[in-house]
């Protein structure tokens, strides 16, 4: 039952790219950006969001925030699988192969250069999901309580982007070890409900 719900919600968080919202009268901004490994991307949004890429060890993470409550990731809450692999890391060896020795040709299954997720749209709708996430995924309860987490999460207004690296530069390519990025170069677009 977990994995029909966790397959559903990461089905209704991707099937929509971005620039289709155009036309159903959506808010959306476009932006480019360029990073370099270590470096902090912050781009401003109406209404007190703030999209961020965050670094890490390997890459980036993916990042909406209310400016007021910088440590609630509106994203990262709206945005399944909520375990394993997500389009919203971005990492060098997603890129590379198993053994790190070549490009990925199939044999990593990580997403690729077009990244959608989604977001909530307040701090009210994260904490609603965050415990409604909590039901799904944590600890047993009765299913008449998961069904009304599931309605919850399913019922949150949300926002969809997308994140297409244009150019990149990997860096430890070592054969056995894990690639990271040393360059990207992006476009993106984040687009709201009216």
């Amino acid at each position: 039952m977990a994995a029909l719900i966790l397959s559903v919600l990461h089905a209704a968080a991707t099937e929509t790219p971005a620039h289709a919202d155009l036309d159903r009268g959506h808010r959306c901004a476009t932006f480019q950006g360029c990073v370099t490994r270590g470096q902090l991307l912050e781009e401003p949004l109406d209404e007190g969001l703030v999209f961020r890429l965050a670094p890490d060890t390997y890459g980036w993470t993916i990042g909406v925030f209310d400016r007021a409550r910088p440590d609630e990731d509106l994203a990262g809450i709206a945005t399944p699988p909520y375990r394993g692999t997500n389009h919203r890391y971005l990492e060098g060896w997603h890129f590379r192969n198993q053994a790190n020795t070549g490009p990925n040709e199939g044999d990593v299954n990580a997403p690729q250069r077009e990244r959608g997720f989604a977001f909530v749209l307040t701090p009210a709708d994260y904490r609603r999901a965050a415990a409604a996430v909590d039901t799904l995924l944590w600890g047993e309860h009765p299913q008449a309580e998961r069904e009304q987490a599931l309605t919850t999460l399913e019922g949150a207004s949300r926002g969809h982007g997308t994140l297409r690296i244009t150019a990149m530069t990997l860096g430890n390519l070592v054969p056995g070890a894990q690639a990271w990025f040393e360059t990207l170069d992006l476009d993106a677009e984040l687009c709201r409900p009216p």
